[in-house]
C-alpha cells in the first residue's frame, strides 16, 4: 500500500488521459490515412471500432489480472504493450497491420482507465 503514496498526481493524470488523447489525435488523422493507404474512408473508420473493442477487452481482462498479480506489474505491462503497438502502428505497411496494431494498442492503454481509478480509490495507510 505504501507504493500508492509515492505515485505523483501527474503520473496518475497521464495514465488517465493517455487513451482519450491517443484516440483524439488518431481521429484527426483519418483523412490522411485514407489517402496514404489509398482505401475507402469506411475502412479507416474500422480502425477506430477495433480500438474501442480492444479497449473494452482490456478493461475486462487487465482489471482482473491486476487483482491477481498486482497493480504495478499490470500497469507496466499495459504501458509496454501500448508503446510497442504504437511503434508498430507508425511503421504499418498496410491497413490490416494498422488495424491489428490499433486493437493491441487499445488493449494496452486501457490499463490507465482501470488501474488509475483503483489507485485513486485505494486507501493509503499512514
Amino acid at each position: 500500500m505504501k507504493i500508492i503514496a509515492k505515485i505523483p498526481a501527474w503520473m496518475l493524470l497521464c495514465l488517465f488521459i493517455l487513451s482519450p488523447t491517443t484516440e483524439t489525435i488518431y481521429t484527426s488523422g483519418l483523412p490522411s490515412l485514407t489517402k496514404y493507404f489509398g482505401i475507402d474512408g469506411g475502412l479507416t473508420q474500422i480502425t477506430s471500432t477495433l480500438y474501442f473493442l480492444g479497449f473494452a477487452l482490456g478493461i475486462l481482462s487487465l482489471g482482473r489480472l491486476s487483482d491477481i498479480y498486482g497493480r504495478r506489474p499490470i500497469a507496466l505491462l499495459g504501458l509496454f504493450i501500448y508503446v510497442v503497438s504504437s511503434i508498430i502502428s507508425i511503421f504499418a505497411v498496410n491497413i490490416e497491420m494498422l488495424m491489428i496494431a490499433r486493437f493491441v494498442q487499445a488493449f494496452g492503454v486501457s490499463v490507465g482507465s482501470v488501474i488509475g481509478q483503483v489507485w485513486l480509490e485505494t486507501p493509503i495507510k499512514a
